[in-house]
């Protein structure tokens, strides 16, 4: 006949199963702490790289706070220059326009007096005639 009860272990033999039982125990659990770390490493690598990219804007930002008020110095500069540039073209162009102005009324005020002194030829050279023809021209 079979005996289908387990025969009573040794001590050794139990404690050498607990001993198997508790390493396997500790190998999974260091495996889970591995991969916990390689995670954790990865996290780590990732983190850095991302500080090392925000350092870079950092320097990049700093750099263009401190040129941007020369930068916009140098801006109204330019700006101010080219506004007086188009100030002193303005004034050129207005200061023609006014001596043109000054030289066509002289033109005109001449050419007034012309006409006044060739009236007065045309009536020096011919007498006003009367509304009437003369009387002594006239066939009696």
């Amino acid at each position: 006949m079979s005996n289908s009860y387990p025969l009573p272990q040794s001590k050794d033999a139990v404690l050498a199963e607990n001993l198997k039982k508790h390493g396997e125990q500790l190998e999974e659990e260091n495996r889970l702490l591995l991969l916990q770390l390689h995670q954790v490493e990865e996290e780590l690598e990732r983190y850095y790289l991302l500080n090392q990219q925000n350092e870079k804007r950092l320097v990049e930002l700093s750099e263009l706070v401190k040129s941007t008020p020369s930068t916009a110095k140098e801006e109204q500069s330019r700006l101010a220059a080219e506004r007086q540039q188009h100030f002193e073209k303005l004034t050129q162009a207005r200061d023609a326009e006014a001596k043109l102005a000054a030289d066509r009324q002289g033109q005109l005020e001449q050419a007034g007096r012309y006409l006044v002194y060739l009236v007065c030829l045309v009536c020096l050279v011919k007498p006003d005639r009367p509304d009437e023809p003369d009387k002594q021209n006239k066939p009696v």
